[in-house]
């Protein structure tokens, strides 16, 4: 079953309110940050694509689920513009917006009229959201090499899913929103910059709970990203 979203409520609307606030508060508190360097309100622009090398946080939660299938295997894939802001020497902003697609692979024995087991089939769930992100990046510019760390609020918004009616009181909430973080490797050439991450993003929602289990989603895996650079300090 596939399921579309339209129209978004003020409940749905509320976390990105709460992302432009933070905004906000970032610029205002980033005017202090250091009275000796000059701030860039805006330094680049560019696209990041990455994929899960782990997802975890599933925990059982259904009785019949558990006994009828056996995983899931989860992979999440992103696709993401970010823009970065209010930098100087150590300090910038990072804002992302992009598309995110969770993959969850339930694997369940096949059987015979006879109710023999004669193989393995395997059910794919497919939830996909839109993604906002907010964080703050420490960094370490030397020439042509910047290393970071970073860390900020995650909101996902469901904006499709294609899921069994199984694990639609599993799979079926509208949205999620937790930590996004990473370290990461920038190369920095004339006017552009190719970096790659490490990233952890686990979520504070319980998409699930129940007397059996729960599921909450944490993510681990690798972005990679090209994009356009103002300047960079060396």
């Amino acid at each position: 079953m596939i399921s579309y979203y339209g129209f978004l409520s003020l409940k749905q609307i509320a976390p990105i309110i709460i992302f432009i606030i933070c905004l906000c508060t970032l610029q205002t508190n980033s005017q202090n940050f250091s009275d000796s360097e000059k701030i860039i309100l805006y330094n680049g622009l560019g696209g990041i694509v990455g994929r899960t090398i782990n997802n975890y946080g599933w925990e059982h939660p259904d009785t019949y689920l558990s006994k009828a299938y056996q995983g899931p295997k989860t992979m999440t894939i992103e696709f993401s513009a970010y823009g970065e802001m209010l930098y100087n020497r150590f300090y910038s902003s990072i804002i992302k917006i992009g598309y995110c697609e969770r993959e969850y692979s339930f694997n369940f024995d096949e059987k015979n009229s006879a109710g023999e087991i004669v193989g393995t089939k395997t059910m794919i769930e497919d939830i996909h959201f839109l993604r906002f992100s907010a964080a703050e990046k420490l960094k370490y510019d030397i020439p042509h090499y910047s290393f970071y760390l970073y860390a900020g609020l995650r909101y996902d918004l469901q904006i499709a899913k294609s899921v069994d009616d199984d694990f639609m009181n599993v799979l079926g909430h509208n949205s999620s929103y937790g930590l996004t973080s990473g370290i990461g490797l920038e190369f920095n050439f004339s006017g552009c910059a190719v970096f790659f991450e490490y990233y952890y993003n686990p979520d504070f929602k319980k998409t699930y709970s129940s007397p059996d289990g729960y599921v909450r989603n944490t993510e681990i895996g690798i972005l990679v990203g090209i994009g356009g650079r103002r300047k960079t300090f060396k």
